[in-house]
């Protein structure tokens, strides 16, 4: 009987759980909110607010209604009494605002992840500004002193030339075709 935990107890653990927190803030309080809404609303995998909603329907903090404007056997998720008493206590010290602005940071991030994603894919070739020396580059372009640039302008090139930068085009390989640093396979002359 040693790890019984109490139903506090289990409910701070399911607070800690990444997306806890957000599928009790982020809840529809006067409709409630579909399943595949928590997607956009809570930042973490699909899987994840699969498994929150059960926890927080066994927990006792949500339940399920149907609504009759919804199509087919949809339903919504609802707080109960004791979820609505955790999210007000979330939104009382402040969560809330900060969930907002979590979510739209971290898509801000994934946005701009997928922009360098999108700019790589369209663009085989850097063009690098080495300011430290006049040696290629090593590894993986790690140098702070070095700026990747594509078309960059004439005027800037020369500006920087002037501070003694040297300029080079380099093929970006493939994802695939890079050597995983993990890897036991070096290049030796490195």
């Amino acid at each position: 009987m040693g790890n019984v935990k109490s139903p506090s107890q289990e409910i701070n653990d399911f607070l800690n759980r990444e997306g806890g927190p957000g599928i009790l803030l982020t809840v529809d309080v006067e409709n409630g909110t579909l399943h595949s809404e928590f997607y956009s609303q809570v930042h973490v995998s699909r899987q994840t607010v699969s498994t929150r909603l059960k926890e927080a329907k066994n927990l006792g903090l949500m339940a399920t209604t149907r609504n009759t404007d919804d199509h087919g056997n949809a339903t919504r998720h609802i707080l109960t009494p004791r979820g609505g008493i955790y999210r007000l206590a979330l939104e009382t010290v402040g969560l809330g605002e900060t969930y907002r602005q979590y979510v739209e940071i971290a898509d801000e991030l994934d946005h701009g992840i997928e922009s360098v994603q999108e700019w790589a894919d369209e663009n085989k070739k850097l063009t690098l500004f080495n300011l430290s020396d006049d040696e290629e580059p090593e590894g993986e372009l790690r140098n702070l002193d070095t700026y990747p640039g594509e078309n960059v302008p004439d005027d800037y090139k020369e500006m920087i030339s002037e501070h003694g930068a040297t300029f080079r085009e380099f093929e970006i390989p493939d994802v695939d075709s890079r050597i995983d640093p993990n890897s036991e396979e070096r290049d030796s002359s490195s």
